[in-house]
């Protein structure tokens, strides 16, 4: 649900932005999707916790999905994007049946400047604010009861844990455009000074959770659409020129 809202936001964004863009003149706008994310993150601080409880550790890579978008307004940049994992990282215990799945997920705002735009490139640099969050499910693969009024009695074969984590961020986005279609590339850092941890379906206060690391980085590589347009008053200065 998480995942579904973040990138409904973006596509809203992205649709605005657009719109915003043709009322006024604007430069123009774009949007991408198919976009395959490699995220690198330190995730020491959870590895040592799982390797201590007997699991095998998790890859410091991640990979993600997503899209997004913007519209450019006099040569400034507006937009937003969305993203969630690929595939579910997976540690595995040496000594019981239990086993661990992180997932995931995030989008955020962004603000640049057209820094370079023509019929076939575009460079943008964005600053920006990005949330997302972590989920960690550990299951036991021996389920308490084989029928179902004994799993409800006793469900005890999985516990959700989820952070959320708040970022700022930097990337440097462009488009090689072929008419208006494009390939779009990105690749960005993030930091992150707040990460906070819970139990899904409790209310009280989860303690002793390792931290993901502060620094990350990312890039990212899809489809783009849309593309750049000088206004129309541009071009009859460009003429009376």
């Amino acid at each position: 649900m998480k995942r579904f809202v973040l990138l409904l936001v973006t596509v809203l964004i992205v649709t605005l932005g657009s719109l915003s863009a043709e009322e006024r003149g604007a430069f123009g706008g774009f949007g991408y999707s198919g976009a395959v994310v490699l995220w690198h993150s330190d995730m020491s601080g959870l590895n040592s916790a799982l390797q201590s409880a007997g699991y095998q550790p998790l890859s410091q890579f991640d990979y993600a999905y997503g899209g997004g978008g913007g519209a450019i307004i006099n040569n400034f940049y507006i937009g937003g994007w969305g993203y969630g994992d690929v595939i579910k990282l997976q540690s595995d215990n040496s000594t019981n049946s239990n086993y661990v799945k992180k997932t995931y997920g995030g989008g955020g705002f962004d603000f640049g400047y057209l820094l370079l735009g023509n019929d076939r490139l575009i460079v943008i640099p964005t600053a920006g604010f990005q949330w997302g969050g972590n989920i960690v499910e550990i299951y036991n693969a021996t389920p308490t009861s084989t029928t179902f009024s004994g799993l409800l009695a006793n469900p005890g074969n999985m516990t959700t844990v989820e952070s959320n984590d708040y970022s700022l961020s930097l990337s440097l986005q462009t488009g090689i455009m072929f008419g208006q279609v494009g390939i779009y590339t990105r690749i960005g850092y993030l930091f992150t000074p707040v990460e906070t941890w819970e139990i899904s379906g409790y209310s009280g206060n989860l303690t002793g959770a390792p931290s993901t690391g502060i620094h990350s980085v990312f890039v990212s590589a899809g489809v783009v659409f849309g593309g750049r347009e000088k206004s129309m008053h541009y071009r009859m200065d460009e003429r009376k020129e």
